[in-house]
């Protein structure tokens, strides 16, 4: 068995004898291409709230001339060599399609990118695949009304942000964020994290907003941190 290079135009025919090679048939000659190799996996990392970064170098060894597609899972459409949806399939060598970045995405997205090359007789490779989020979009203005002496209704604004998204507000005077669990606020040094600082939209009461306890005749400066999928600020 000797071993073929990849997507390489290989020809055969089946050899007949018979009568002790006094007589030789060959048949009429079929050709094809080898396949091509699995690509390396791409890598996509997020670039804002709307957008993501592909790259991708193929180094299974596939001849240089082999073409990629990309492929949006989460979309159901492929992507261009711009960056943009597409409903049709767009081809193109490896290396156009490193750096590319992904466009018209939505804010806190779990981003899902796979890709696939062909042989010359348009014959798919295994896709490969990577996913991502995007970043969180940044709230709008939080909003913080007098009760009493002692305490303040927060509401934050999630913006462009999905359900999902994890939000912290911080009394930017003090440094101080606000613990969800007991409407107060925290002292600095303590780490800031989702079991006390960060909460979704609903944990923040929703449109409704929540309460918090606060020293009277004391100014405070509010404001809002979300956080994407990963839950990086």
């Amino acid at each position: 068995n000797k071993p073929f290079s990849l997507n390489t135009l290989n020809r055969f025919r089946i050899l007949r004898i018979e009568n002790q090679a006094d007589s030789l048939y060959y048949s009429d000659e079929d050709s094809a291409y080898t396949l091509t190799a699995t690509p390396t996996p791409p890598v996509i990392s997020g670039t804002s709230d709307s957008t993501f970064l592909l790259q991708f170098d193929d180094v299974s060894g596939n001849p240089d001339t082999i073409k990629y597609a990309v492929f949006d899972s989460v979309y159901s459409l492929y992507r261009d060599t711009t960056g943009d949806t597409t409903g049709t399939i767009v081809f193109a060598v490896g290396t156009v399609w490193n750096d590319v970045t992904m466009k018209n995405c939505t804010p806190n997205l779990l981003a899902a990118i796979g890709i696939f090359g062909k042989n010359d007789d348009s014959v798919f490779s295994e896709v490969v695949s990577d996913t991502t989020w995007t970043w969180a979009a940044v709230p709008g203005t939080t909003m913080a009304n007098v009760i009493d002496s002692t305490r303040l209704l927060i509401k934050i604004n999630p913006n462009k942000n999905p359900e999902y998204t994890y939000f912290a507000v911080e009394d930017s005077i003090t440094g101080k964020f606000i613990d969800i669990n007991t409407g107060s606020l925290r002292s600095t040094g303590v780490t800031v994290d989702s079991t006390w600082a960060f909460g979704r939209y609903s944990d923040w009461g929703g449109s409704d907003g929540v309460l918090i306890n606060v020293t009277p005749k004391t100014q405070y400066y509010f404001r809002a941190y979300s956080k994407d999928g990963n839950r990086n600020p």
